[in-house]
């Protein structure tokens, strides 16, 4: 299953993507881009 996960590189995601894969699903990142602040 495609499972996309908002916050993945915080608390809970860093945890949850890494199980998530290791169950064989694929996993879609979505991110901030930080380089547009302001």
């Amino acid at each position: 299953m495609k499972i996309l996960i908002s916050g993945s590189s915080g608390f809970i995601g860093s945890a949850l993507v890494p199980y998530l894969k290791s169950h064989g699903h694929t996993i879609l990142r979505l991110v901030r881009d930080h380089s547009q602040q302001g």
